[in-house]
């Protein structure tokens, strides 16, 4: 047969059809006069693209068509109906019509995650129902208008999906005839429910005309749409389980966690959802759409009864979610010991593991000497508060003992100093953590009562946070730590000035941060009103404290534009010295004088900040006064001769030194002096400054040179004596053979060779610390000291 050519495939095909449409006449035909009608057959052509064989899958691909939005993708949707009710002028506008269909699908919400997951657990179905509703004009007397039981009922399945015999699933021809009716059905409301009986899946998508409705109250809070009626949240709380299932909710968030100071992400919290799924899976097949889909009610609904003794309700919070009440999580424990033996009546139900549900299995196993009460608590839960407390201590200690070792063995290896900062208190908060951690982990397995349940996961919560805050603070300083000694060698202290004012700053953030998680995590009602507080109370507080926030941006001024580091010589206004560090609120700067002296950063934004540290040459600017008597040729050796100093000197400037005859004082002959010293530090200039000076004093004597000072001189003039009877002092050796300037290079140089020493011998001032050696025997013979005598 697989081996015909394409015109005998044709002819087939045709022939096939008309067979299908005869058949499904004399299916509509039966359908009419039996009690619940049968799956038609296949209808069109059979070699056009057809929907697949499972339920689930066939949704799926009928809507992700739908998507699409092209001819040809709407022309495939059609092959998803069975057009066995509509005339032909009908079937030319099919594919119109399974376009309205998914629009209507996926505007009432039909296609959730959880429907997908009802129709791969009822693979075995021949039919199911995707909605309900009240009665259409065009529905025949013998609808499916009974519920189960043979009771009147007023709603009708208006969408239903059938499988052929073909094994390919198809919208029946009853839903294809309605569709273009379906938009005139209003909201479904919930029709009342007998909980007087055995546990039962109560009829809840039963729908009723719009005047019949109740309109919710105008001040009612608008819930999430995941939580705004039963039906929404149970079907979120199903799809939580399902990790096929695209941003699926925590399962715990669907329960009324308030009573027990909990939160959805706890272990407590999970260990309850788990708890209610192993009680759902092994009483009832959830329905989904037949539960109630009002959010306008306000009284708890109470859904099923198990062992006749024990609820199964949700209620409404005061936001408009509805919730599993906590009546339920009450008895969830009563609950799980009495189904812990029942078959699970669906195919995905977790097994009893300790892996996977140790809360459960702890349950479930206790012998039943051990359920005795003893006080408030029995005696399993006692022996576990115990045990948890003691588990809690050994990971307390273990890991202080553990980061102790390997931290001081990762310090040693590094240098001596860094051991020192690791002391014996710096993983403390870390064990307290871990402790608390392992408290709120286990606490879930004793299923204490709720107050006790509230009470120790708070003040596990209060420890971690606590500990937590505590132990980022020695991260902190640990890092700190390390980023100091690493930097240690560096020339430039710009991390001496960035990590002690970095640390502040992040442990203030910690801080912040710690507060806000602890009044989001103990009050998560307030914390929207606080952080709103916070707003409006922000301006308050910055009229208040705008001299500590003009502080703090000084700071973040100084990081940023780095005006000094620390060491540098600096002079703020009337403020000079040395700064030492700087903080978050001021700069600290030590004086000459050895005080100190707190700069408010603010002043730092604009203020004039003159850093001498800095300079890369330090100034040498004086008058160097000669007695009148100096000839002119003496003025111009000694210049010259200061002139051969600077240039042979290994710390001055070369490109830039003026050194002239530039006035005549009161009282001397005024040289100007103007160089400068090109040294690391303050220490090297003042010892340049005297080895040049020295120097200078020396060239002086050798050219016989003298220095004024202020004098009076009287001078009484002879008018007998001749004129030029006062001689001039003679001349310096050689001084009839060498030029002026020659004669001052040459004693310069001469005394350079002796004072300046070699460039290798040449290195920055160190003080000396302990005495250095002297002329003992000019030491004894000072004080008096025979030499032979000790």
């Amino acid at each position: 047969m697989f081996a015909m050519d394409s015109r005998r495939r044709g002819r087939v095909a045709v022939w096939i059809s008309v067979l299908s449409l005869s058949l499904a006449s004399d299916l509509l035909v039966a359908q009419e006069t039996a009690t619940r009608p049968a799956p038609p057959p296949p209808a069109g052509p059979v070699d056009a693209p057809a929907p697949r064989s499972a339920a689930h899958i066939a949704l799926n691909d009928f809507l992700e068509l739908y998507k699409k939005g092209t001819p040809e993708a709407r022309r495939e949707m059609a092959e998803y109906l069975d057009p066995a009710r509509l005339d032909d002028d009908a079937r030319k506008d099919l594919p119109t019509l399974a376009n309205s269909l998914a629009e209507f699908i996926e505007t009432r919400h039909l296609a959730e995650p959880e429907v997908f997951n009802q129709l791969r657990l009822a693979e075995d179905a021949a039919e199911h129902c995707l909605f309900k509703g009240r009665p259409l004009i065009q529905d025949k007397p013998n609808a499916d208008t009974t519920t189960d039981d043979g009771g009147e009922s007023e709603s009708v399945c208006h969408i239903r999906l059938v499988r052929g015999e073909d094994r390919r699933w198809r919208f029946d021809a009853d839903t294809v005839a309605k569709i273009k009716s379906l938009a005139t059905l209003s909201a479904p409301t919930p029709p009342a429910k007998d909980t007087s009986a055995a546990p039962t899946v109560a009829a809840t998508d039963t729908t009723t005309p719009a005047k019949d409705t109740p309109a919710p109250a105008k001040s009612a809070p608008q819930a999430p749409a995941r939580f705004r009626s039963v039906q929404a949240t149970m079907r979120s709380f199903l799809q939580g389980f399902d990790l096929n299932v695209k941003n699926r909710v925590e399962p715990a968030e669907c329960l009324n966690l308030s009573e027990r100071g909990l939160s959805s992400n706890e272990f407590w919290g999970q260990a309850l959802a788990r708890g209610l799924k192993f009680v759902l899976d092994r009483t009832v097949y959830v329905q989904v759409n037949e539960l109630t889909d009002d959010s306008a009610a306000t009284s708890p609904q109470l859904l099923w009864t198990i062992e006749e003794e024990w609820p199964i309700s949700l209620e409404r919070m005061p936001d408009g979610r509805w919730l599993f009440s906590d009546e339920t999580l009450d008895a969830l424990p009563d609950m799980i010991r009495a189904v812990a033996d029942a078959p699970p009546k669906v195919k995905d139900a977790p097994e009893l593991s300790l892996v996977k549900t140790p809360e459960l299995y702890t349950l479930i196993m206790v012998p039943e000497w051990a359920r005795r009460e003893i006080g408030f608590l029995q005696i399993w839960q006692w022996i576990g508060l115990l045990v948890i407390t003691a588990i809690g201590v050994i990971c307390d200690r273990g890991a202080q003992v553990i980061l102790r070792g390997a931290s001081r063995l990762v310090a040693h290896r590094i240098n001596d100093r860094t051991e020192e900062e690791f002391g014996d208190k710096s993983f403390r908060p870390i064990g307290l953590v871990l402790m608390a951690y392992v408290w709120l982990m286990l606490l879930p397995l004793l299923w204490l009562p709720a107050w006790l349940g509230t009470l120790l996961t708070t003040v596990s919560w209060l420890v971690l946070i606590l500990a937590g805050i505590w132990a980022t603070y020695r991260v902190i300083d640990i890092v700190v730590a390390f980023a100091s000694i690493s930097s240690a060698g560096r020339v430039s202290t710009f991390d001496e000035l960035l990590l002690p004012f970095l640390r502040k700053v992040l442990k203030i953030v910690v801080t912040i941060v710690g507060v806000v998680y602890f009044i989001g995590r103990f009050y998560p009602d307030d914390i929207a009103t606080l952080l709103g507080g916070l707003g409006i109370g922000g301006l308050a507080f910055a009229l208040a404290a705008q001299d500590t926030i003009k502080n703090m941006f000084g700071s973040i001024t100084v990081m940023l534009d780095r005006p000094f580091e620390i060491g540098d010589w600096v002079k703020i206004g009337d403020v000079e010295g040395t700064v030492e560090a700087v903080g978050f609120r001021s700069t600290h700067i030590r004086t000459f004088y050895n005080s100190q002296i707190n700069v408010p950063n603010g002043k730092l934004i604009d203020a004039t900040v003159d850093n001498l540290g800095r300079r890369h040459f330090r100034r040498i600017s004086c008058t160097l006064g000669l007695t009148y008597d100096t000839s002119p040729e003496k003025i111009e050796a000694f210049c010259e001769g200061i002139r051969e100093l600077i240039r042979r000197h290994p710390y001055t400037r070369k490109d830039s030194y003026y050194v002239y005859f530039n006035n005549f004082g009161a009282h001397s002959l005024d040289v100007m002096l103007y160089c400068f010293h090109e040294t690391p530090d303050w220490a090297t200039e003042l010892r340049e400054r005297h080895r040049l000076f020295s120097d200078i004093l020396r060239l002086a004597n050798k050219l016989g040179v003298e220095f004024a000072f202020p004098t009076q001189t009287l001078h009484l003039h002879n008018a007998d004596a001749a004129p030029g009877a006062i001689d001039a002092p003679p001349p310096p050796p050689r001084s009839g053979q060498l030029a002026p300037d020659i004669l001052g290079r040459s004693e310069a140089a001469a005394i350079a060779k002796l004072s300046v020493p070699p460039p290798e011998s040449l290195s920055p001032v160190t003080i000396a610390q302990e005495p250095q050696p002297v002329d003992d025997a000019y030491v004894k013979e000072r004080l008096g000291i025979k030499p032979d005598s000790k």
